[in-house]
This record gives structure tokens, sequence and C-alpha cells, in this order.
């Protein structure tokens, strides 16, 4: 039980002794009161912090959650793709080998020559008065480089046309006068040099001349060439 006597203002002024006041509550209820106030206190901070818990862990999951989606989301992606992948294979293959077929047939190749076309060149700067027997075509390879010398110096890399063969032609014709036009026709067609009438002989029917030339690389036709991205697709 407990007494409480307010003293009101200036009690001593009118009453004497009513100024008096008195806590007669016992010290165990008042620590007892202290206890349950700390004691809600800590259940109360028990809560708040359970509850912070709760929400961590609650945010954990979904993220982990999220994070195992978007694993399985990953791996069904890769799958699909490795399936796909298998259906072109074939594809890859045949791709992989028409690439090094060409490089290999740009390597054979590559010193082809459309004699066709050359030819037919020929026999358009032909007068109408000579008429060709015979035609002969004899190649050799392109000078090289020289490989360096003991001194460390090299040859001097040849540059311009370099001679690849030559052609030698034969036939006849009216007078003698009518080659030396044939002769200069020749010695300007794309990829001929150095025409030059080794024989010119007379006969009863009119006369007969032969007729060398050298040929150069410009004659090349590059039709099996490969180009430069279809060379670094077939090296991937």
């Amino acid at each position: 039980m407990s007494i409480t006597l307010d003293r009101p203002t200036q009690t001593w002024a009118t009453r004497p002794g009513w100024g008096i006041a008195v806590d007669l509550t016992p010290g165990e209820v008042v620590q007892a009161r202290n206890v349950k106030i700390h004691q809600r206190l800590i259940g109360l901070a028990l809560l708040v912090l359970v509850a912070l818990v709760a929400g961590v862990v609650l945010l954990v999951q979904d993220a982990r959650s999220s994070a195992e989606d978007d694993y399985a989301n990953a791996q069904l992606k890769t799958t699909q793709l490795t399936a796909e992948t298998q259906q072109y294979a074939v594809l890859t293959t045949m791709q992989r080998i028409i690439d090094d077929t060409a490089t290999q047939a740009s390597t054979l190749m590559a010193q082809d020559v459309d004699f066709v076309n050359l030819m037919a060149r020929i026999r358009t700067a032909l007068p109408p008065e000579l008429e060709l027997t015979t035609a002969t075509v004899t190649l050799s390879p392109p000078v090289q480089a020289a490989a360096p010398a003991a001194d460390g110096t090299t040859a001097p890399v040849p540059t311009g046309p370099q001679i690849i063969g030559s052609v030698t032609l034969a036939g006849t014709g009216g007078k003698i006068r009518q080659v030396t036009p044939f002769v200069s026709v020749l010695n300007h067609l794309r990829g001929v040099v150095d025409v030059i009438p080794t024989s010119i002989g007379k006969s009863e029917d009119g006369i007969n001349f032969t007729l060398t030339m050298n040929i150069t690389d410009e004659l090349y036709t590059h039709r099996y060439d490969v180009a430069p991205a279809a060379a670094q697709g077939g090296a991937q």
C-alpha cells in the first residue's frame, strides 16, 4: 500500500504540517515494477530483432531462389544451344572441307593460264593473208627470290611481269611482208613479250614462217585464288 500526500503551495502558511509528503511503497514492489518494465522492453527488443532476422532470412531465400531460377534457365538455354549446334555440325564440317579444298586448289592452280583466251587473241591478231598451222606452248616456273647468302646479303627480288613460258607459232602466208604487222600486233598483247620471227622461207605456194614469243605471269587467271575473308573463315 502506498500513501501520497500532495503538498499544496505555501501549505505551511495556511495549515502547519500539511506540507509533508511520504512515499510508503515497499522497495520490493518498486523493484518488481522496474523488472517488469525492463522485461517488457527486452521482450519488445527481442521481437524487433526476430522480425529483422526473419526479414533478412526471407530476403536471402528470395535471392537464392532467383539465383537458382537463373541458373536453371541458363542450363536449359545451354542445352538448347548445344542441341542446335549439333544440328549444324554436319554443315560446319562440310564448310570446313570446302574451305580446305579451296585452299588446296588455290595452291595447286596458282599458275593456271587461260591458253584458250591467249590463242583466241592471237588468232584475232592474225591477218587474213596468214594461216597458223601449229602452236606449241612451253611453261617454266617464274624466277623466285634467291635464299640469303652466308654473309646475309640477298639477291634483288625480280620486279615487273615475270616470264613463265614461251609459245612457238608456225604458219603459212602469201608474202614475207605480211608477217611484220602480225609480229607488231603480238608484241602489244597483254602477257606477251619478245615476239621474234625465227624463220621465214619461201615455197611454191607462198611462205612458211615460225615465230617465238615469251609469255608472262600477267596471263595467270587467278580463278582459284581464295579471298582473304574465306581464308580467315577456313582458319577459324
